[in-house]
């Protein structure tokens, strides 16, 4: 089982994506809306150099997290999107206040995972494909897909084809 550290590193990303910089700006809004879900509450601002800095608290105001967001134009018109985790609170249980009785954990993990796999995942856009079907399917407008036809009712057949 990997460590809390390994897993919060885990998170990192670095993505080229053909989206301009004002819809990477919009998914930013979006996955904080996503994380918020999760209980602690998260704030985005956009600095001056067009990044983004994150923080995520607790009910009472505790810092459990901070992250940056950093956009890049590119001169060829793609963009470049790079996820970091800059601190992290950690804590993990003690008997008389020195004896640690379990292993590391973080508050904020699960919130800052739901945003860096909800960024991820949107900037870079592989789910959607040019019929409109969402999710992973054997499309009949592209040819492309993975064949998930008549598996457990998801069948896309007759749907994708009319969906432009």
């Amino acid at each position: 089982m990997a460590g809390i550290d390994d897993k919060i590193a885990a998170l990192a990303f670095t993505v080229t994506t053909t989206r301009t910089p004002e819809r990477i700006a919009e998914l930013v809004g979006d996955a904080a809306q996503i994380a918020r879900s999760t209980g602690p509450k998260v704030s985005v601002s956009e600095n001056a150099d067009g990044d983004f800095e994150g923080v995520i608290k607790n009910f009472a105001g505790v810092v459990l997290a901070e992250f940056t967001v950093r956009v890049e134009a590119g001169t060829d018109g793609s963009t470049t999107v790079k996820f970091t985790v800059d601190d992290v609170s950690r804590t993990r249980d003690t008997l008389f206040y020195f004896i640690p009785i379990s292993p590391w954990g973080a508050p904020g993990y699960k919130t800052l995972r739901a945003f860096s796999e909800y960024l991820r995942e949107k900037v870079q856009g592989d789910t959607v494909r040019i019929c409109g079907v969402s999710r992973p399917h054997a499309c009949l407008t592209t040819g492309e897909g993975t064949g998930n036809a008549g598996v457990s009712g998801r069948s896309d057949v007759g749907r994708c084809a009319g969906a432009l």
